[in-house]
């Protein structure tokens, strides 16, 4: 059934697309459908971005380079820290230490942090 007048007026619409409905028996099942430029364009971004990542896990790229070379800059710096602390803490007389303990403990009515350090400037270290 038309609507208004459809039926009365015969209009071709030279714009309008009819639907092409295939068949089971002609669709063609061995041709691929081809994707359009965006699609391949981030399938291609995505593996690209694989590669990159999975060689930045082996440590290929500049990027992986700098890091690492960074990171043993760091270790670096922290063993001479730890290890000057350690020759600090051995060079300090024992009575110091045990104040320096004391005063680090944050014992309640013991405020002797001011004597702890007095005493280690006057050792001349």
């Amino acid at each position: 059934k038309h609507k208004g007048t459809e039926g009365v007026i015969q209009i071709e619409n030279p714009n309008l697309v009819k639907a092409k409905n295939i068949k089971a028996k002609e669709a063609d099942l061995g041709k691929t459908t081809e994707l359009s430029r965006r699609e391949r364009e981030e399938i291609e971004k995505q593996k690209s971005h694989e590669r990159y990542m999975k060689l930045q896990e082996q440590g290929k790229t500049e990027q992986a380079k700098k890091d690492l070379e960074r990171l043993a800059l760091i270790r670096q710096q922290r063993a001479d820290a730890a290890k000057k602390r350690e020759e600090e803490k051995a060079g300090m007389p024992l009575d110091i230490r045990l104040l320096f303990l004391l005063s680090s403990a944050s014992l309640p009515y013991i405020s002797c942090s001011h004597i702890v350090f007095d005493l280690y400037l006057s050792h001349n270290f």
